[in-house]
């Protein structure tokens, strides 16, 4: 497999090169063009892809995608809105995805769950996240350019919840903050306190941010 971004950082393309046989999972949403030789499979019902619609469907919306290479062939993928495509390396350290739209493809040794972890809450919820563990690349989008941080041990980051992309090795926790501007809760804003060691991939632009900047502006025409 080989992969390409194409375009430059704000209108980017993600390029797949497939081999015959080699195979990837992608969202179905960031899908341009398939290639002859490449057929498109929909997930089984019932299985693990089946439970990441079900369990992300309020927070964080995927609908998968599985690209295999009958022959050699190419996969194009076009993020939907403006911004950075990020190649993370992917290994039995789980990653987590955060953000709705963010994840794009990973290769097929790349297994998906979701996971709702104790650690996750939000006023008394279990959030779900994507999570990444395998072995192989995986490719996800920022809304604005990605920034990877990399924090050593005891180091601490906090971060606008909707600036972060994803996350391995950290621990984390997330608070409301009254004052805060939210399209999501109201007067209440969502940060991310980080702890390392590990690593977080941010973005510079907020699709929550963005929300917040629409309602008023489509309230005064209706």
């Amino acid at each position: 497999m080989r992969a390409e971004i194409r375009h430059g950082d704000s209108y980017p393309t993600l390029v797949i090169g497939l081999g015959s046989g080699d195979a990837i999972t992608a969202e179905a949403g960031t899908m341009m063009t398939v290639g002859e030789g490449v057929t498109m499979q929909q997930p089984e019902e019932g299985g693990v892809l089946d439970s990441i619609r079900k369990r992300l469907s309020d927070r964080t919306p995927i609908r998968v995608v599985r690209f295999v290479a009958e022959t050699a062939g190419e996969v194009t993928f076009a993020p939907p809105l403006p911004g950075e495509i990020g190649r993370i390396p992917i290994t039995d350290q789980p990653v987590y995805v955060v953000q709705a739209g963010s994840f794009v493809a990973a290769h097929d040794n790349v297994s998906l769950r979701s996971t709702s972890d104790r650690e996750h809450t939000l006023r008394g919820e279990e959030l779900s996240f994507l999570q990444l563990v395998g072995s192989g690349p995986a490719f996800v989008t920022g809304y604005g350019a990605v920034e990877r941080r990399t924090l050593n041990r005891g180091d601490r980051l906090t971060v606008d919840a909707g600036h972060v992309i994803a996350f391995t090795g950290v621990s984390h926790e997330l608070e409301t903050v009254e004052g805060l501007k939210s399209a999501v809760f109201d007067d209440e804003g969502v940060v991310s306190r980080f702890r390392g060691p590990g690593r977080v991939w941010l973005q510079t632009r907020s699709h929550d941010s963005l929300l917040a900047w629409l309602q008023p502006q489509l309230a005064q025409l209706t």
